[in-house]
């Protein structure tokens, strides 16, 4: 089913979900790399143990290290990360897979995420279509307004190599994941179209849950506002641009348009665009560090504002009356099927921890 596929799982300290994880994949035939960062090793029951399975012990290792081993180790034809609370559908994976290998002016494909309590995540941003659009300027623009994340789709092999080295040089100038993350993502729809399919992805274990680096978000808009920081990190993504397709500086002109709009949509909507944060929001110092990012832009153009208010105003209407129903006739028999049973691992990987 997932033969041309490698599953790259970073980890640390969330042994017990590992079992459950593995299982699921087992019989999918697709190759599983999971890369451990946890000070203490993993032991892999017997009954778990398979030849497209790759357990990698690296203490301490940091994503970017971690990454570039998997990649180097991947021989298949496509490649998708999966953090060990996004529990990605074997279905999903199949049909990303099957649009890519049809569709060869497209170098990633993604799904529908639900959460927890099976709501749609990004369903304003999934709808724009923000990675199909062929003016590269124009789809990072786009996607700055509408974001959608990149990093867990799935990927041509070449791609992901690319991203892989841009992870890597963006880690060598900041620690903060977020701010990694967005910066890659501005890269990821700047060299090649991404298409959105209205099948199930998986859905998102809730981060109240499990460990996660919502501390270090408040500081994401100070770099992103940061115009010499920012030039610094297009100058180390312009080197994985293709330049006979991407004028630099087209690029350069969208990319830091890019980091002002993911500034202005902070502080006028005062949330994260990661829904599951919105709980934490009392207890994040947020507003003092978005209004001094924010000062260095002055204020935005009305057009700007009003569409980052029109989405504000979308996404809590979603967030507040869209429920599963409502997206349910997207999904297929496989698709309800997998739905319980990654929602049966999610019991699982829970029960596992209070019992720890």
């Amino acid at each position: 089913m997932l033969r041309n596929l490698t599953i790259y799982i970073p980890t640390f300290k969330r042994h017990h979900m590992l079992p459950f994880i593995i299982e699921y994949y087992k019989n999918t035939n697709a190759t599983v790399i999971i890369a451990d960062a946890t000070a203490d090793a993993f032991s892999i029951p017997p009954a778990l143990k398979s030849d497209t399975l790759q357990y990698l012990h690296m203490p301490n290792a940091t994503h970017s290290e971690r990454y570039s081993i998997a990649l180097e180790m991947t021989k298949t034809d496509f490649f998708v990360p999966r953090a060990d609370r996004r529990h990605q559908a074997a279905e999903g994976l199949s049909q990303c897979i099957q649009f890519l290998e049809n569709n060869h002016d497209f170098d990633a494909a993604t799904g529908i995420w639900l959460s927890e309590n099976l709501r749609p995540y990004f369903l304003i941003d999934l709808l724009s279509s923000a990675g199909e659009n062929n003016n590269p300027y124009e789809r990072l623009i786009n996607h700055s307004l509408s974001y959608q994340p990149s990093y867990y789709t799935v990927q041509r092999r070449s791609k992901a190599a690319r991203v892989g080295r841009v992870i890597d040089m963006l880690s060598s100038i900041t620690d903060n994941p977020y701010v990694v993350e967005y910066l890659t993502s501005f890269y990821f729809y700047l060299s090649g179209k991404t298409k959105q399919l209205s099948s199930l992805q998986g859905i998102i274990q809730d981060m109240n849950k499990v460990e996660d680096y919502s501390q270090q978000w408040p500081k994401t808009p100070l770099f992103l506002a940061n115009k010499k920081f920012v030039t610094i990190a297009f100058s180390h993504i312009a080197r994985e641009l293709d330049t006979n397709r991407i004028n630099m500086d087209k690029a350069w002109l969208a990319f830091w348009k890019a980091s002002k709009n993911f500034v202005e949509w902070f502080y006028l909507s005062g949330i994260s665009t990661h829904t599951s944060l919105v709980s934490k929001a009392s207890k994040m110092p947020r507003f003092t560090i978005l209004e001094d990012a924010y000062k260095n832009f002055g204020n935005p153009s009305s057009g700007t504002a009003n569409e980052h208010l029109l989405r504000l105003f979308m996404t809590i209407f979603v967030e507040k009356n869209v429920y599963f129903d409502d997206v349910k006739h997207l999904f297929n028999k496989t698709d309800i099927s997998e739905i319980q049973q990654m929602l049966d691992m999610i019991y699982k990987c829970r029960n596992a921890e209070q019992q720890q």
